[in-house]
């Protein structure tokens, strides 16, 4: 099972790089940089961490621009493939 969070997705410095932007769910905006085969529509491949009633924990394939690898995403936020 392959989960995704859906983002705004730009291109990035070289040609296989993608900057993707998101919210989290306290509502914090996050960016990441990633290489463009985690990128699939307008959405990145995450991993799955936990889950809870509201939410779910995630890590991303890379470092977002605020240092963070794991974030708390609402669970209605996701696409699972």
């Amino acid at each position: 099972m392959e989960v995704y969070l859906p983002c705004s997705i730009e291109e990035g410095l070289f040609p296989t790089e993608r900057t993707a932007s998101f919210v989290d769910r306290d509502g914090n905006f996050m960016e990441i940089i990633i290489d463009e085969s985690f990128v699939k529509d307008d959405a990145i491949r995450v991993n799955l961490i936990e889950r809870t009633i509201n939410a779910v924990l995630v890590e991303f394939p890379a470092e977002c621009t605020n240092g963070a690898w794991r974030a708390w995403i609402a669970k209605e936020s996701f696409i699972v493939d």
